[in-house]
């Protein structure tokens, strides 16, 4: 885990690099210089779907492990005011978090159902298509229509688009 050292001081040049390091979150990495931390281990189970919206305290529990990790939120949308490239894989040790936004019920796409899979697979469309259209008539704004209109909606609603992946089979069953 030594080389991932630039990762924490910014000075690597390749963040993909950096990705591969993410094993390493095992290991304590509290440098009390840095403004940010690696994720804990937890949080992989604390801010899961099923824990998030059926667990009681399930939020709150993913909200106070995925505090520290403020500084990294939106460095697309602000990427002045976010720590995310000055310490890329500690923000990327806290993706989980993103499903806090993701389940946000004024966003404007939201996760797909979770049984997307099961109605909208090769099988399930080829016997009756309605119900794959229904679970995916959300998510009409990702789909890209040629004139450009959509791409902002796909870009703020990336992570709830592609949980519709599945969706794509209604244009190739007829």
């Amino acid at each position: 885990c030594a080389p991932a050292a630039c990762c924490s001081d910014g000075s690597c040049n390749d963040i993909q690099e950096c990705a591969s390091y993410l094993p390493c979150q095992i290991l304590p990495l509290t440098d009390p210089v840095n403004k940010i931390v690696l994720a804990p281990t937890k949080l992989t189970t604390a801010c899961t779907r099923e824990n998030v919206e059926e667990t009681e305290g399930g939020k709150v529990e993913c909200e106070e492990l995925c505090a520290p990790s403020s500084c990294c939120l939106n460095p697309v949308e602000n990427p002045i005011k976010t720590c995310f490239l000055e310490f890329p894989v500690e923000c990327a040790s806290f993706a989980p978090c993103e499903i806090l936004d993701l389940i946000d019920p004024s966003a404007q796409v939201p996760l797909a159902p979770t049984n997307i899979n099961e109605v909208c697979n090769h099988a399930s469309i080829s016997s009756d298509k309605i119900p794959c259209e229904e679970a995916c008539d959300p998510a009409t704004c990702c789909n890209p229509n040629g004139d450009g209109s959509n791409e902002i909606c796909l870009e703020q609603n990336f992570l709830a688009c592609a949980s519709y992946a599945e969706c794509a089979n209604l244009l190739v069953v007829d």
